[in-house]
């Protein structure tokens, strides 16, 4: 038989500054004043049109809530 070496090689793919810039940008929005009531408004919304509805119920809580 014929002996083979094998050696561990660690090779990161994208170097530091890459991964950095290519991190999700998140966008900053208002808020709405009580969480609780807008996160429910738009969990029974959702209920009750379906998940066709979220972001125009979402847009409604920002603007009401």
């Amino acid at each position: 038989m014929s002996d083979i070496t094998a050696t561990d090689t660690v090779v990161d793919p994208q170097p530091a500054a890459e991964v950095a810039q290519s991190a999700p940008v998140i966008e900053v929005k208002t808020g709405v004043k009580d969480f609780e009531a807008a996160f429910t408004f738009v969990e029974q919304g959702v209920a009750q049109l379906g998940s066709a509805a979220k972001d125009e119920l979402k847009a409604l809580a920002q603007k009401y809530l």
